[in-house]
């Protein structure tokens, strides 16, 4: 059989106890990764038989080498200038979570916006491929 063509889903439970901070940086990654994951696709191998993805190192190297901006004063702050947050000083988490989704997006952008798709195999049925890959 094809392990690949399962429909999957995620349960996301989240703990009563993380911060606000937390809380938001975790919503904004499932939005990022709405909107964006397409692009990350093609730096993953999918295996149809075992529904596993690996990674390409040498694509994941390019796209990373020169594309993300580096560390500002503090180590979090990214160079952009933009960690403002309601008009405050941004905490130091709150930079830190905020470089992160801003390197994400500098990826991202490095990506193509609608990469192609994979071939899928003859002998699996193309109506039950729910998703892309």
């Amino acid at each position: 059989g094809y392990n690949g063509l399962k429909p999957g889903w995620t349960r996301i439970s989240l703990s009563y106890y993380i911060s606000n901070e937390e809380f938001e940086f975790i919503l904004a990654a499932i939005e990022f990764i709405a909107i964006y994951g397409q692009r990350f696709l093609p730096l993953y191998r999918f295996s149809w038989k075992t529904g596993d993805w690996t990674c390409r190192k040498s694509a994941v190297s390019s796209v990373v080498n020169g594309n993300l901006e580096p560390a500002g004063r503090d180590g979090w702050l990214s160079t952009s200038g933009s960690l403002i947050s309601n008009g405050n000083a941004m905490t130091l988490v709150e930079r830190k979570y905020a470089s992160y989704l801003e390197n994400a997006k500098l990826a991202a952008d490095a990506l193509d916006r609608f990469p192609p798709a994979r071939q899928i195999p003859p002998e699996v049925d193309q109506d039950l491929v729910l998703f892309r890959v």
